[in-house]
């Protein structure tokens, strides 16, 4: 069927072109009857394909229609046709008179459509209406936009590719799109095209911004046009850094979010094609498509080859979003209403998925709650998208209502993908095999509102840039939202990202841009020993920018490195508060005695069970085993507790005592030889006394102590530097004295680190010993309700009366097949 309708297409297509070569040939008019140019396509493979495009006239009404010899035509396609006959006219200054204008793509492709071929329609609508014949060796690739701009479109570095192969000499491409990726020994390359098209293919290429610049190029001699390529913006790529193992998971996150970019993208650009939206919407969705969206997934496909995990995730969730975006628009135009019902059903369906969600949230674990917290704190940012939504705006309306509308779009959006980010991170966070049931001490909750207050106080009293301080108020806010869902551990971490900007600004307000290089060099040192997921996330992110730091310090850019000189600096300080807020957070899960965290539905028991009577005498029975145990465990609980409880008060008595005696001996009440005997005693039995403490309460102790070391130690550091700055401090001193400090502080870290890793497997051995001390009680308990120790009946007690009969039977003939061997002697 569907070849026979090919066939009858070919056959109406020749017909056509045979009526169309007649009425050519049978008119004369003022017109040039035809002309045709060069345009340019790609494959989903990213190889570029060269058509050509025909225009010829007719007598008619001024109409555009469209034929193809060996191609189908979309509507984009005709759409765009009706556009460029009406821009050449005003460019022409010449009217389209009593004739009709066929347009003829001759291309390789099945389906040629969309808008890229606009500027090219246009530039040949001209050449036909002022009778100026066009270069064969020029080409050009754009949209055209009904004020006569040159929009952005894709892939422009291989179409450049196929342009040299068919022997162009000048290829026209929007502005800003000179930076491309292009086929290169059977891999990709990122380029500078103003530079790469005269240094490796051959031609020229030039950005043009309007119609007016294509048709100036077009009409030159291309020997005399001038490419300023030490203006050519160069994207910088670092080279790759090392793959670490606890960042294994985000990889493969980050690549399914370009793969869901990509998605989105390709929907969108479907929707558009149909879409019923003004066409300045529409023009701006496809630059937007065509130059930023499409940017973004080339970038983090590239980041992700680096392993700039981080940078490689942001880049795609960006463009994923704003894909979505035009998809949802374009898809329900209904949606660029401020008061749009689609959008408020669709807002609440997903906060009541929201809602289900954080239920689910109230466990941790001892090695995976770093990606718990992650989700909690995109649910966070996710509540907060959503609340953006109805807080009231002070936008006009006039003229501006759908901008606002589109930003409530894109914030619904941006919800959706932050909660799928969360799902993300909370499959990883279940694939923990220590889940605890979390519950809060009223010691932490006071400690977390001690954080909120100081932080607020940080914003406060901040002297920084309003892009710095709103950075730092959307944190701050979102620590405040965790805190509102029960989500402690997030509330943290976010204070930690609000502190570390408003600390970072400040600190790099009195450093030159060399000094800032170098102290950003002497901080990723300083912290390569940092475990958190997250912050070692933005630490590879920091090394991205100082990277490219360096290379626009070569290349001069001062603006540019102090730019990324900057953005590093702030990395690297969210990484350092980041591992602060772990340690709090590990510390406290380390600590504590959590129970074993079961979901109700993941239980599985059940209950077949048919008489009354039956139910009864089960529930009494049970009821009185938990009694028994209960009185157990409280009896085990006080006895063991006991002799604790009496070495922690003879410890008080006895250090009590001592301080008394060095009183008492500086006011002469008793004299040297009383002292020294006592003191020596007392000394004697209270080392005894604390020799006993439990391994878990020295670390513990040991943990607490290192902790208070290094808070004295950072002090420290930042009173140097201060001193240094000052010029209260000559610069071999500092160097010296700073160096000592931070290898003690990076000494005191390693010893906080081994300290919770003692306390973990200190932790999962006691666990061990008391889930077998458990499995023991709950097999006789389980004996005792499922009858396996039952008393036997008459019946069974015959049977095992039989049993021993026969073993007996077979023992005594034993001994008397011995006996006749003479194996026995009589006595």
């Amino acid at each position: 069927m569907i070849k026979k309708q090919i066939k009858i297409k070919k056959q109406i297509n020749f017909a056509f072109i045979l009526i169309l070569s007649i009425l050519i040939i049978s008119y004369g008019y003022a017109i040039s009857s035809s002309g045709n140019t060069k345009i340019f396509a790609i494959t989903s493979d990213n190889i570029g394909l060269v058509a050509d495009l025909y225009l010829y006239t007719i007598p008619g009404n001024g109409e555009v229609a469209f034929i193809t010899s060996n191609s189908l035509v979309g509507k984009d396609t005709q759409t765009t046709g009706n556009f460029a006959m009406d821009i050449a006219e005003q460019q022409s200054k010449t009217k389209r008179g009593n004739y009709s204008y066929i347009f003829d793509i001759k291309a390789d492709a099945s389906e040629v459509d969309g808008p890229s071929a606009g500027a090219a329609m246009t530039l040949l609508a001209y050449s036909l209406l002022t009778e100026k014949k066009l270069n064969p060796e020029i080409g050009i690739t754009g949209t055209i936009r009904t004020d006569g701009s040159i929009g952005a479109v894709g892939g422009v570095g291989y179409k450049a590719q196929a342009a040299k192969e068919k022997g162009i000499k000048l290829l026209m491409i929007p502005q800003g799109t000179a930076n491309a990726e292009v086929n290169e020994n059977y891999e990709k390359k990122l380029v500078n095209l103003l530079s790469y098209g005269p240094e490796t293919l051959g031609i020229k290429i030039v950005e043009v911004v309007t119609i007016e610049d294509v048709i100036k190029y077009a009409y030159m001699n291309i020997n005399e046009i001038v490419v300023d390529t030490n203006n050519a913006q160069y994207q910088f790529i670092p080279e790759e850094i090392k793959n670490k193992k606890i960042l294994a998971p985000m990889r493969e996150i980050s690549a399914n979010y370009i793969t869901q970019a990509k998605n989105e993208l390709e929907q969108a650009k479907k929707e558009l094609e149909n879409t019923t939206l003004d066409q300045t919407f529409v023009d701006e969705f496809r630059e937007l498509i065509n130059l930023d969206i499409s940017k973004n997934i080339q970038n983090a496909q590239t980041y992700l080859d680096k392993n700039y995990l981080y940078s490689s995730a942001n880049e795609a969730f960006n463009a994923r979003v704003y894909a979505e975006t035009i998809k949802e628009i374009a898809k329900t135009p209904t949606l660029l209403s401020l008061e749009s019902t689609i959008l408020n059903s669709k807002i609440d369906s997903l906060t009541i998925e929201i809602t289900n969600m954080k239920k689910e949230l109230d466990f941790t674990s001892t090695d995976r709650y770093e990606w718990l917290i992650g989700a909690q704190q995109r649910i966070a940012y996710a509540e907060d998208a959503l609340s953006k939504i109805n807080s009231p705006t002070n936008d006009s309306l006039s003229g501006e209502e759908k901008r606002i509308a589109f930003k409530k779009v894109y914030d619904y959006v941006s919800a959706i993908g932050w909660i799928d980010a969360a799902k993300d991170f909370i499959n990883e966070a279940k694939k923990s095999k220590n889940q605890k049931k979390l519950i809060y001490s009223e010691e932490f909750i006071s400690k977390v509102n001690t954080r909120i207050s100081e932080v607020e106080d940080v914003i406060l009293d901040a002297n920084v840039s309003s892009g710095i301080l709103n950075e730092a108020k959307r944190r701050y806010n979102a620590a405040l939202i965790s805190k509102d869902n029960n989500f402690l551990f997030a509330t943290l971490y976010d204070l930690a990202f609000a502190e570390a900007y408003i600390i970072s600004e400040t600190e790099k307000q009195t450093l030159e841009t060399d000094e800032l290089e170098i102290k950003i060099n002497e901080l990723l040192e300083e912290n390569s020993i940092n475990t958190s997921l997250w912050g070692n996330l933005f630490l590879d992110h920091a090394k991205f920018f100082i990277k490219t730091a360096e290379n626009e310090r070569i290349l001069k850019k001062e603006i540019d490195r102090r730019n990324s000189l900057n953005s590093s600096y702030d990395l690297i300080k969210i990484s350092a508060n980041i591992e602060k807020a772990k340690i709090i957070v590990e510390d406290y899960i380390v600590s504590n005695n959590f129970e074993e965290y079961e979901s109700i539905n993941e239980v599985g028991v059940t209950w077949n069970v048919t008489k009354k009577d039956t139910i009864s005498i089960y529930l009494y029975a049970i009821a009185f085993l938990l009694a028994i145990l209960l009185v157990f465990l409280i009896y085990v609980g006080l006895k063991s507790g006991k002799p604790r409880k009496d070495r922690v008060s003879r410890i008080e008595k006895v250090s009590s005592v001592l301080n008394r005696l060095d009183k008492a001996l500086t006011k002469k009440k008793i004299s040297d030889k009383e002292y020294f005997f006592m003191k020596k005693t007392y000394e004697k039995e209270f080392n005894e006394l604390t020799d006993k403490k439990t391994t878990r309460e020295k670390i513990k102790l040991d943990i607490d102590e290192s902790k208070t070391k290094l808070k004295a130690l950072e002090k420290g550091l930042s009173d140097l530097d201060r001193h240094y700055k000052s010029g209260l401090i000559i610069p071999e001193d500092y160097k010296k004295q700073s160096t000592d400090v931070k290898n003690e502080i990076i000494e005191m870290r390693a010893n906080i680190k081994e300290h919770l890793r003692t306390l973990r497997e200190e932790r999962a051995n006691k666990n061990v010993q008391k889930n077998k001390k458990n499995e023991n009680i709950l097999k006789k308990i389980r004996k005792i309700l499922l009858g396996e120790n039952k008393l036997k009946g008459t019946q069974e007690l015959g049977k095992d009366q039989e049993k021993e009969e026969k073993k007996e039977r077979k023992q005594r003939r034993k001994l008397i097949k011995e006996r006749k061997l003479g194996k026995w002697k009589s006595k």
